[in-house]
């Protein structure tokens, strides 16, 4: 009878209870509502802040592809389906937050179950004999992006491959920004592309690519975080009517609803100018946006401070293996500047990227906790969202054959503010310096394209 019992504990999965999962700080009574079945989950967390705020607004808005991320990638050739399929799968074992879905049956806020075994939905269409073939894909993309995700179904995440007329394949990875921001996307791909290369070698092998840190280990750093709210109240103390988009735009007379996108590269001149301000006034490139976008908005306002949001990294530098670590660190803060008219231009500059170090200390920050805080919510919070994005998704899968395959990449990602702004810093192919991109993208519903 023992040794029964012992090859029984041996090979049994264990049934799963609530002290199994200590970050989860459930008791017994809501892990029973769970409902899990013994070796369906790994491990259950919280979810993030951020990750909060994404299920709200996409749960919210359903139907729109809120927070459904779309990556496009035309491949030249034939590329091995079933070796991509196996590289995506390497990456999942290897990212737990890859096989996460989000749960609320406890009672209590969202939890992250990440699931032991998953499968990757993986689709493919012959459309070599379609005549219309970008606007039938088209059709296809958004058709994808407005199904979205049920965020309690592990994977949040889906591939397709089209086969084009002309011969090369366009390759889809559909996936919930609840489960990466840019930087982990990179990442992700510069893994799937060296896994894919190891695999169609002419010694197919594993890439050997190193166990990173897991995101459980994040969200453990988060619950020993300070309390971020006296610095939030001396900024909240600080509100002096800001100056936001929408309140010096009026509504477009012919709504067009949807995400919209225009791609504005800034002059070579302008670049090199932007850049010799910043070196002059020993402030980064990110300082000098973020006081030109204040001033216009100041400007078109007639006002002495504008408020929008910042996108911040979110990666804590005094977190172990935090750099390849894969899942959604960015988050989105409100940043209020004065504009003291007798400011000189540089101590002005400097006072900014004083505010962005501060705000370092609390970028994990809950945007929910800041509304409470600042007794500001939606618009009154901020109506439109600078981003400085620094992340090379278009030059991730590097010098590999999946690389080399490489025709086009394109990214779509919808948010629900009225107006995005994102400036990407770009080194110029032939190394003669950098160029500035700058990429809005607006909510045809809430402003004109014009």
């Amino acid at each position: 009878a023992l040794t029964d019992l012992t090859s029984h504990c041996l090979t049994a999965d264990p049934i799963p209870v609530a002290a199994d999962f200590p970050l989860a700080a459930l008791d017994e009574d809501g892990f029973n509502r769970l409902q899990l079945a013994p070796g369906q989950v790994d491990d259950i967390y919280p979810a993030t802040p951020v990750q909060q705020g994404l299920l709200f607004h996409s749960l919210r808005q359903r139907g729109q592809g809120v927070y459904v991320n779309q990556l496009r990638v035309t491949l030249d050739g034939t590329p091995d389906i079933d070796a991509l399929g196996r590289a995506f799968a390497a990456a999942m074992t290897r990212h737990p937050v890859l096989r996460t879905s989000f749960d609320w049956r406890h009672g209590g806020a969202a939890l992250q179950l990440v699931h032991r075994r998953v499968t990757l939905p993986i689709d493919v269409h012959d459309w070599s004999g379609r005549v219309a073939y970008e606007p039938d894909l088209a059709d296809w993309l958004a058709a994808d992006r407005a199904r979205g995700f049920d965020p309690s179904v592990a994977p949040l995440m889906r591939l397709a491959l089209f086969r084009r007329p002309d011969g090369a394949h366009d390759l889809v990875w559909t996936l919930h920004h609840a489960l990466t921001d840019g930087w982990s996307t990179a990442r992700l791909l510069h893994e799937i592309a060296r896994d894919y290369e190891a695999l169609t070698g002419p010694e197919p092998a594993e890439a050997g690519i190193p166990a990173p840190t897991p995101y459980r280990d994040y969200i453990a750093w988060l619950l020993r975080q300070p309390d971020p709210a006296p610095w939030w109240r001396a900024q909240a103390a600080r509100i002096a009517d800001p100056a936001g988009i929408t309140q010096v735009l009026a509504a477009p007379a012919v709504p067009v609803a949807g995400s919209h996108r225009l791609d504005r590269p800034a002059s070579e001149a302008l670049t090199r100018a932007v850049e010799a301000l910043a070196r002059r006034e020993r402030v980064t490139l990110a300082t000098v946006l973020q006081a030109a976008w204040a001033l216009l908005l100041g400007r078109m306002a007639g006002r002495g401070q504008a408020g929008f949001g910042l996108t911040v990294s979110g990666r804590p530098a005094d977190l172990p293996g935090v750099e390849r670590m894969a899942g959604p660190f960015i988050n989105s803060l409100p940043l209020w500047i004065d504009l003291p008219p007798a400011a000189r231009l540089g101590d002005w500059l400097r006072d900014i990227q004083k505010l962005n170090v501060e705000m370092r200390a609390v970028e994990h920050s809950s945007l929910a906790d800041i509304q409470r805080l600042t007794g500001r919510s939606g618009d009154g919070l901020f109506d439109s969202l600078l981003v400085i994005e620094s992340y090379p998704v278009e030059t991730a899968a590097g010098a590999t054959r999946l690389g080399a395959r490489t025709r086009a990449m394109s990214m779509v990602e919808r948010t629900h503010y009225p107006l995005v702004l994102a400036a990407l810093p770009r080194a110029r192919p032939d190394l003669t310096g950098a160029r500035l991109d700058l990429r809005w993208g607006w909510d045809g519903a809430r402003l004109d394209g014009e």
